[in-house]
């Protein structure tokens, strides 16, 4: 693929995406997926008739509904074999529920989850993005239970006593199946990077017998922590993205209507490991406020995918335990600019 023209005009943004997509193409790799490291257990398509996307209208692209149970593509805003959203709007300021062409307010949060006990358990709770969602539970009077192969985390944050923390392999229902029962809704953070064919079993084969557990044991709600797919070559972390692929096409199957699939490119925050606290948002910050104030560098060919928006550990946080917590949120895949603009 070769650009034809390019102006005087598009010169200058276009070798500024070059020097930051060399930045952001390892950290939106590794950065965007720090849900899978330290999950302590252990792609970008779904499927479903009536799913419906909750997006942002951005330069992103944002995610239609699927119909016909038809398998959605990853990069660009494709969400259950449906093209949609808007490549104008590339502010990412309006955000909705796509229904029948239509678009409806999103949740605010108000509604019958505030009035009824509710109760989450967390698949890989402990690692990075799953210890962020447990603390924004606690913090909203919801019971949490996390599920993990290494149990409670050996930190002294006050919200850490106020959790469950439950020994179990993800691959391994038998250990943790029945804690699932009576949950309002489940969160996996499950994944892991390694050969192609662990992370196939991971991403994949674990994530769907999650899936699968928590539907036998008629939880009603069940939120996949998937990723954004920042374009890299198909043979690039291959087994990743498939794994991811068919977590997601199984949660849509199981859960057309409330199923929710977050897809969030790098994430930033402070993120312990070990006894350090690695602070990756002094990376993350500033490239979430240079990406969110010129989008239409996601547009541009070939490198647009990686250089959508950094989000805050703190704004997946948030939309995940709406969305497994909240009946009035709309199945469906909540995109970069979605968990940004509806994750504050």
């Amino acid at each position: 693929m070769a650009l034809a023209v390019i102006s005087a005009r598009t010169c200058k943004p276009i070798a500024l995406s070059q020097s930051l997509c060399r930045i952001v193409g390892a950290a939106g790799v590794l950065g965007a997926r720090s849900a899978d490291h330290g999950a302590g257990l252990g792609g970008s398509s779904g499927t479903g008739e009536g799913n419906r996307a909750f997006h942002g209208a951005s330069a992103e692209g944002s995610f239609a509904r699927a119909s016909g149970g038809a398998t959605g593509g990853a990069s660009g805003g494709a969400s259950g074999g449906a093209s949609g959203g808007a490549s104008g709007g590339a502010s990412g300021e309006s955000s909705g529920v796509q229904m029948g062409g239509g678009e409806a307010p999103v949740p605010d949060g108000s509604s019958s989850e505030q009035r009824t006990p509710r109760r989450i358990v967390v698949m890989g709770g402990n690692g990075f993005v799953g210890s962020a969602i447990c603390r924004n539970a606690i913090g909203r009077g919801i019971e949490v239970a996390s599920v993990n192969r290494s149990g409670q985390p050996n930190r002294s944050e006050a919200w850490i006593k106020e959790v469950e923390w439950i020994r179990g392999d993800a691959l391994d229902p038998s250990s943790w199946k029945q804690q699932l029962r009576g949950a309002t809704g489940v969160v996996s953070c499950v994944g892991a990077f390694g050969s192609n064919e662990w992370m196939r079993r991971i991403n994949g084969d674990a994530n769907i017998g999650v899936v699968n557990a928590a539907k036998e044991e008629g939880v009603a709600r069940f939120v996949f922590i998937s990723a954004h797919d920042v374009g890299l070559p198909s043979f690039v972390l291959q087994g990743y993205y498939e794994g991811k692929k068919a977590a997601e096409a199984a949660v849509m199957a199981e859960y057309p209507t409330t199923g929710v699939i977050l897809r969030p490119a790098m994430i930033h925050g402070t993120r312990n490991v070990g006894s350090y606290r690695l602070p990756l948002s002094l990376i993350g910050a500033p490239l979430e406020v240079v990406f969110k104030n010129l989008p239409f560098l996601s547009h541009l060919p070939l490198v647009g995918p990686a250089l959508v928006p950094p989000v805050p550990v703190s704004a997946v946080a948030s939309v995940a335990v709406r969305a497994a917590t909240d009946h009035s949120f709309p199945g469906g895949v909540v995109d970069v600019w979605g968990i940004l603009k509806e994750g504050h």
